[in-house]
């Protein structure tokens, strides 16, 4: 079992969606605030991977990839079940999510920023005027689940996608 520091090493080596390689020396310049550690620290972590085969020639291996495969986050929860009781009253007759801020719509920046990171599975848990909702669907392939009580809280939207947290 690897440590924090450790797995932030893999996972700078490793680069944005496993495409981009760096190498140790390049991942302590760039990142020496993000793995908060001095340099004898990071080369004992360092070895201490090499030694486990996770890092070959001061790069990732396909062993250090597939031990980052087990923490990749695959689906993403956006919970829009909630009406819109606080703030100008012209904006009561839309769900939150659907408000839209300096032209863009919240939940559609939300959507659109969850598979810029490369998150596939997205539950939209929809209540109140889910039908408004409707429309992401077909347009970003997201999933729904209706929160059956949506006048109660995060709790009860939770509690209906137990079964899909990965």
């Amino acid at each position: 079992m690897i440590n924090l520091k450790q797995f932030e090493i893999l996972r700078l080596l490793c680069g944005k969606d496993y495409k981009e390689h760096k190498s140790i020396n390049q991942i302590y310049a760039e990142s020496s605030g993000a793995i908060n550690s001095d340099f004898e620290s990071f080369e004992k972590n360092v070895k201490f991977l090499s030694n486990l085969g996770f890092i070959n020639n001061n790069r990732i291996s396909d062993l250090g990839k597939n031990e980052l495969e087990q923490y990749r986050v695959t689906n993403a929860f956006i919970f829009a079940a909630g009406s819109a009781n606080k703030g100008p009253k012209e904006v009561y007759s839309l769900p939150k999510g659907l408000y839209k801020v300096k032209g863009e719509i919240l939940i559609e920046r939300q959507i659109e920023q969850l598979l810029n990171a490369g998150i596939k599975n997205i539950y939209v848990v929809v209540g109140y005027k889910k039908h408004m909702f409707l429309y992401l669907q077909e347009k970003y392939k997201v999933e729904f689940v209706v929160n059956i009580n949506p006048t109660k809280n995060n709790i009860f939207s939770m509690h209906s996608v137990l079964d899909k947290l990965g």
